[in-house]
């Protein structure tokens, strides 16, 4: 499910680089490569804002997962509370949040898988496949937790209906 015919064109610009369609969902296809033989179905990211986070995000989503959205900026006690609530079976993050991870860990009643961004790489060759759409668009796409300002962190659903919606 490509938007352009140009896999060339560019998709994605960062403060470091111009990503192509290409070299994005070859990204998207490494992160892919986590799922096989698992059988997720909710993926979290918690990790600063960086091309890598995009791309597992969407590999999620290549993979009918929901994608639960962290904040990293979110205290210990707020992301354990988050993992707690949803229970992700794989958690996306960073080299930069090891030491969070280490006490998150120690803090949550279950044990996800824990990626990190950084240490992903691939010696095969990558294809890119196909991307089918959701069998319903009123699934759940994503949870994005509130700030919890009046009291803990309230998670919000949302469909893929309620996203192509905004795009509209």
């Amino acid at each position: 499910m490509l938007y352009t015919k140009d896999l060339n064109a560019i998709a994605i610009i960062t403060k470091e680089k111009s990503y192509s369609y290409t070299e994005f969902l070859s990204l998207v296809e490494i992160y892919s490569q986590h799922f096989n033989g698992k059988n997720y179905e909710k993926v979290a990211m918690y990790s600063e804002n960086r091309m890598e986070w995009i791309a597992a995000f969407y590999a999620g989503w290549k993979n009918n997962c929901i994608v639960v959205t962290i904040d990293y900026m979110a205290s210990i006690d707020d992301v354990s509370y988050i993992l707690n609530d949803c229970q992700p079976e794989l958690i996306f993050t960073s080299n930069g949040l090891k030491d969070s991870i280490e006490e998150i860990k120690k803090k949550i009643e279950y044990t996800p898988d824990i990626l990190f961004l950084d240490n992903t790489t691939t010696d095969q060759e990558i294809t890119i496949t196909e991307w089918k759409k959701p069998k319903d668009l009123n699934d759940t796409a994503v949870i994005i937790y509130t700030s919890g300002t009046t009291g803990n962190p309230k998670g919000v659903m949302l469909s893929y209906i309620n996203i192509l919606s905004n795009i509209s």
